[in-house]
């Protein structure tokens, strides 16, 4: 976990229990961005179990977490000077699911929770999101200012390795853990809508190709509706972003080059055209003509899902199961084995299934997006160290992000003296 995110998980852990009485002053100004105590101490409860803050007393926390907060502000200063945008959309769906999340993780509905909140925090749910809304623009501003000025960040698995053997004693422990595996059967329609949607991406091919328009050819045929009215415009990404074959084809074509063969993905078949390249960035568009499993083959895929089920006798057979028929690539060659979580981690759409396993039990089939899945819960613990074993994708976040920040510091530094800060606590100040 990064410590951006740190400062986000804080909010969200912490938003049912604030008292607004204990947070009123504020304790640093940013250029005219103020940093509050109310944030300062959140921020330092998370902090303390980061590599490199456990063993701080109070004070050299505080000193250090604050550094860490002006290095944001002045990130967000630089951010407005270079005229970064984030687009209000992906921060709107980034807060609808988060407050989705909180109310699933607390079991309230909407309503519910938003009582809650005006009965502990004392305000609107409108207020709520609205600080949401800020801490999750500022989360992307601060993502794209380090990939404007830093680029992709990576780490060999020595880098790793090394990082876990210098700070093992300070990465944190991980409490209320289970280790789950999973089938996934993925919802196929029938074999002759997806030769239909196929048929229209030659045809458009081919139309291409004798020099029709490519936003005009979105426009009258794409069924992603969101980009059609803008010739298939998807605007700037990074990798991770898309689907990963999407992104392999786009990735691969020259700015004016569309892709020479109809491409497969879970919402049919697309025609890629690349638009613009930048940085790491590409701009593509695409023509979609999308393929919808219908109510009977999500019901005739459910009943290849039980019989899975029913195959699964212990943890070799699902193992077995997994490897065979799973349709999750990444998790089929290990048997299904998706590692440990907390608890408090386990994606929304399943932690009320895993929650209601036991040891060595397997869900009934559930219906997430176009698949059915299989859980099992394999293991679980109150307590436990992370280990490169089992928790190789955690410690390297960690050391990725000991890393990115000590490749920004040169343009932070630099950005500090152009900015004015102001450290109103005299003992922070010292």
């Amino acid at each position: 976990m990064t410590s951006r995110r740190i400062l986000s998980a804080a909010l969200l852990a912490a938003a049912l229990s604030w008292s607004a009485e204990l947070y009123d002053r504020v304790e640093a100004v940013v250029g005219s961005e103020p940093i509050l105590r109310s944030e300062l101490m959140e921020a330092a409860g998370q902090f303390r179990s980061q590599p490199g803050y456990g063993q701080l007393n109070d004070l050299e926390l505080r000193k250090k977490v604050l550094s860490a907060m002006i290095d944001e502000k002045v990130l967000l200063a630089r951010a407005e000077i270079d005229s970064v945008t984030i687009d209000p959309k992906e921060i709107d769906q980034r807060v609808d699911d988060h407050i989705q999340r909180i109310a699933r993780r607390q079991r309230m509905t909407i309503d519910q929770l938003a009582q809650a909140v005006r009965r502990q925090m004392g305000i609107d749910v409108s207020v709520f999101r609205e600080r949401l809304r800020k801490r999750f623009r500022e989360e992307a501003l601060l993502q794209k200012m380090r990939a404007k000025y830093i680029g992709e960040v990576k780490l060999t698995p020595k880098e790793v390795e090394r990082f876990y053997a210098e700070n093992r004693a300070d990465l944190p422990p991980q409490r209320q853990c289970v280790r789950i595996s999973h089938v996934q059967v993925k919802i196929l329609p029938k074999m002759e809508e997806l030769e239909k949607a196929r048929n229209g991406a030659v045809a458009a091919l081919a139309e291409l190709d004798k020099g029709a328009d490519f936003a005009q050819l979105a426009a009258k045929l794409s069924a992603d509706a969101s980009t059609a009215s803008s010739g298939g415009d998807l605007g700037f990404v990074r990798r991770g972003e898309l689907d990963p074959k999407f992104e392999y084809v786009a990735f691969g074509l020259e700015p004016g080059e569309w892709s020479r063969a109809p491409l497969y993905t879970r919402a049919g078949y697309h025609v890629v055209k690349l638009l613009d390249r930048r940085d790491n960035e590409i701009r593509p568009a695409h023509i979609l003509f999308g393929v919808v499993p219908g109510p009977e083959d999500t019901l005739a895929f459910r009943r290849v899902a039980d019989s899975l089920k029913a195959a699964a006798s212990d943890s070799a057979a699902f193992a077995k199961i997994a490897s065979e028929r799973s349709d999750d690539e990444q998790t089929r060659a290990k048997g299904g084995d998706l590692g440990w979580f907390q608890r408090a981690d386990l994606n929304i759409d399943y932690a009320p299934i895993v929650e209601t396993l036991k040891p060595g039990e397997v869900s009934d089939p559930v219906l997430i997006d176009d698949s059915w899945h299989l859980f099992r819960l394999s293991a679980q613990s109150e307590l436990r160290e992370l280990n490169l074993s089992d928790d190789w994708a955690t410690v390297e976040e960690y050391a990725l992000d000991r890393r990115t920040q000590e490749k920004m510091r040169a343009f932070v530094e630099k950005w500090r003296r152009e900015v004015p800060i102001e450290i109103r606590d005299p003992e922070l100040r010292r």
